[in-house]
């Protein structure tokens, strides 16, 4: 440590410390770093205070800590004593093997049982001899022996105190180096979450306006189909991503909807197959005839299924079989996934689903370790209100696995969330950088019926906004000479765009980017890829709460 940490000296760490070092041995005591005082005095004593108080400086605390400063190996009591009988003893201080202080702690009289003595050092501070006479008269005097003993006593105890508080200090050096590592990391993963959502945007409008184009033979709208679903799943993914708080604190927030089981047990399969995992095993899929409706968030219970079944081809030999059965079991959604795979010991049953024994689980079945995909089961079924449980006969003897979900309450305005959401035409600008998001999204706009004029930057964005005078402009958040915060104050700074609705179009999902997109003036914001539902039900929404708006501001100018 070749330049001493100021903060190894802080007040509040030491001063409780040396005001009791200094109540039990009548000394003041002070702190020198770097050849500077850097704490104290601590505990005046009358005798200091007389010096204090004439402007007496000897300049013995200061040598002593200077000596101190100078040892190399060697560490001892180091006292300074002039002729006239005054002292002062003084340690180093150490951290990690290197001197970084130096504590000093004075005054003390050594000899001063002869009047001339006292008379000397009276002359030498400008004190008058009967007042300095009266305070030595009262004041024990400390043989050198036990300066010394109180030096080593001092340096214990600095010793201590600058060995804790370096550490405390590394902990908070490491703790500040894990948060600014963990932020970095969670602005990569936004940015990375960010810019998958562009392509996925592109990809999922294009399909969705190639289904609608309806002369594509039966093959093509099957694989559209494949492309539209399978690009949901990504989309959900980059969800995460751009959410890594929640995920690290395996805190999820659901997107609660009326969910058929039926639908979420083929989409797994189909993602299963589409990846080539069931080429090897036999899988049978048994399903209800009837919908088995939850109240859940479809991608996340697509996750669960995916996981459980995933685990079932990895873990079973080529060949064996797996099964797939939803049932109705008295209010519950029943989940089954069984395989003939190499099954869990009895011993590890109770603990399958802990995240802190999946280590131990992985090694102990160095053939079958069913990973900490198992914890996320555990933690979506629970955060819907279900349970999950774990069967097996013992090693090689297969397992299954059972998936609890309570079944949705019918009420009579509520179905499966499939009607779709209505809007009469409008007059759109729509500025999105990404030449595929854009020419998709115009395109998917268009076949709604719409007017789209279109803008590649925030610039010709703006202008098309006051030469088109849209009732709605999509503003992609990260556009290029202007982005689309600034766009959308400088359009609310305008009075003749005031009809104008601003709908924020971002790869950015958080809270704190909603917030920041509704403080600029944005009366929606809606995250990439959005599909054909989503844009109508936000369009309606902004559309809507401009009319609103204008009805109220007309009815209080009345």
């Amino acid at each position: 440590m070749s330049i001493p940490d100021k903060a190894l000296f802080r007040a509040k760490v030491w001063r409780l410390a040396l005001e009791k070092f200094g109540a039990v041995t009548g000394l003041t005591v002070a702190l020198w770093a770097d050849g500077h005082l850097v704490y104290g005095p601590i505990h005046a004593t009358p005798l200091f205070e007389v010096f204090a108080q004439n402007g007496y400086e000897p300049g013995i605390f200061a040598d002593c800590a200077r000596r101190c400063l100078a040892q190399v190996q060697d560490r001892p009591a180091i006292v300074v004593a002039p002729s006239y009988g005054l002292a002062v003893v003084g340690t180093s201080l150490v951290v990690e093997g290197q001197i970084v202080g130096a504590a000093v702690a004075g005054y003390a009289l050594v000899d001063f049982t002869r009047s001339s003595a006292v008379e000397l050092l009276a002359r030498e501070a400008g004190v008058p001899f009967p007042r300095l006479w009266e305070i030595a008269r009262r004041i024990q005097p400390v043989p050198e022996r036990r300066l010394v003993l109180h030096g080593e006593l001092l340096q214990v105890l600095g010793d201590a105190i600058l060995r804790e508080n370096h550490r405390t200090r590394q902990y908070e050096a490491t703790a500040a180096e894990l948060t600014a590592e963990s932020a970095a990391k969670d602005e990569f993963l936004a940015m990375l979450g960010h810019e998958l959502r562009n392509p996925l945007a592109a990809v999922l409008n294009s399909a969705e306006v190639l289904g609608r184009a309806g002369a594509l033979p039966p093959e093509a709208k099957h694989l559209v189909g494949v492309i539209d679903r399978q690009t949901r799943q990504l989309s959900s993914i980059a969800g995460d991503l751009l959410d890594v708080s929640r995920i690290r604190s395996g805190k999820k927030v659901l997107d609660r909807r009326p969910v058929d089981l039926r639908g979420v047990a083929e989409n797994a399969m189909e993602a299963l197959h589409a990846a080539g995992r069931d080429d090897d095993h036999p899988i049978s899929v048994s399903l209800p005839s009837v919908p088995l409706v939850v109240d859940g968030d479809a991608a996340r219970l697509w996750l669960v299924l995916s996981i459980l079944l995933d685990n079932s081809v990895k873990y079973t030999p080529s060949g064996g079989r797996i099964e797939l059965l939803l049932e109705r079991r008295g209010d519950d959604a029943l989940i089954r996934v069984r395989d003939q795979g190499a099954g869990i010991e009895a011993k590890l049953l109770p603990r399958i689903f802990e995240v802190f024994t999946q280590g131990k689980i992985a090694l102990d079945r160095s053939r079958g370790g069913l990973g900490l995909g198992l914890a996320l089961v555990k933690t979506l079924v629970e955060a819907h209100g279900g349970r999950v449980e774990a069967r097996s006969g013992g090693a090689g003897r297969g397992s299954e696995f059972l998936v609890a979900l309570p079944l949705a309450v019918p009420t009579a305005d509520r179905g499966l969330g499939l009607v779709a959401t209505t809007i009469p035409s409008l007059r759109i600008v729509l500025v999105e950088d990404n030449p595929d998001a854009r020419e998709a999204l115009r395109e998917l706009l268009s076949f709604d019926g719409h007017s789209v004029a279109v803008a590649a930057d925030g610039v010709a964005g703006l202008r098309a906004i006051h030469e088109q005078k849209p009732q709605v402009a999509i503003v992609d958040l990260g556009l290029p000479l202007l982005d689309g915060y600034e766009l959308a104050e400088r359009v609310r700074a305008d009075p003749g765009l005031g009809e104008v609705r601003l709908l924020a179009l971002s790869g950015y999902g958080q809270q704190k980017d909603r917030e920041r997109a509704m403080a600029a003036g944005f009366d929606g914001h809606v995250v990439k890829p959005v599909d054909a539902d989503q844009l109508a039900r936000a369009l309606a929404s902004v559309v809507s709460d401009g009319a609103r708006l204008r009805g109220a501001a007309g009815h209080l100018k009345n």
